[in-house]
């Protein structure tokens, strides 16, 4: 099976913290979408913290009170198996419930392994954590799941196939630059003990698709709005909506 390797996918990952974790997302599309402001939400495991954009329901990153928190790279090889609007809706709901319906990590986990084998036939990474763990899950159709854990040090992700251990997909930096290239520069930049704030801004191979703060033209992907989580002694998140990286201003909200 031949599978189309991109450059679509935003940039998503860890840091380890003296008193807890930082999990974010850069939030990347090819259309201009408004993203909404985050909302305090209610579910079965309490309020969470909830971040949606139009066109869809259920949210595509989000932190509840006890900790548990997720961001997910959205679907992708849509060109290789199909994915309609309604799968989509069915998506964005599944991410929903990770954080209004649990409150471990561990229940979360079952919960997401089972549900995606069972329900979804797309490539996609989602990414859990709490103040001790973060697991990254690689989905690759049909139905295989990679887990990587951390709970020291950092983890960076620029690609739904980067380093994967169950498909031969020949990933290039020659045909997949910006995976690399982006890839690269974020951790030469953690390596320089940079925040997370200044990472996420930065313009190296750019700006353009390929720099960490994308400006994608022409039907490329630019950045449209990102979010630090931070999952220490108090509960809060970081954002910028509606803007590139560079340009936007952060905003914060505590949830707990």
């Amino acid at each position: 099976m031949k599978i189309n390797l991109n450059n679509k996918m935003c940039i998503i990952g860890a840091i380890k913290t003296k008193h807890g974790f930082q999990i974010f997302k850069q939030l990347d599309l090819k259309i201009k979408t408004k993203i909404f402001s985050p909302e305090i939400r209610s579910g079965k495991a309490g309020k969470y913290l909830a971040f949606s954009r139009e066109n869809i329901t259920g949210i595509w990153a989000g932190m509840n009170e006890h900790g548990l928190t997720f961001t997910a790279a959205d679907a992708d090889c849509k060109k290789d198996f199909p994915f309609s609007n309604q799968d989509k809706k069915k998506l964005f709901n599944f991410y929903e419930k990770i954080v209004a319906d649990f409150s471990n990590l561990q229940d979360a986990e079952k919960f997401i392994c089972e549900k995606f084998k069972k329900d979804f036939r797309i490539a996609d990474i989602l990414a859990i954590g709490n103040k001790e763990k973060f697991i990254l899950f690689k989905f690759h159709p049909p139905q295989i799941c990679e887990r990587h854990e951390i709970s020291n040090h950092a983890l960076f992700c620029t690609n739904h196939f980067q380093e994967t251990k169950n498909l031969s997909l020949n990933l290039t930096s020659e045909k997949n630059s910006s995976t690399f290239l982006r890839l690269k520069t974020v951790q030469k930049l953690f390596a320089k003990n940079k925040k997370i704030e200044e990472i996420l801004q930065n313009h190296e191979n750019g700006p353009s698709e390929k720099s960490i703060c994308r400006h994608g033209k022409n039907g490329q992907f630019f950045t449209q709005a990102c979010v630090i989580f931070k999952i220490e002694e108090k509960l809060t998140a970081k954002f910028i909506l509606n803007s590139t990286t560079c340009q936007g201003k952060f905003e914060k909200i505590l949830l707990k």
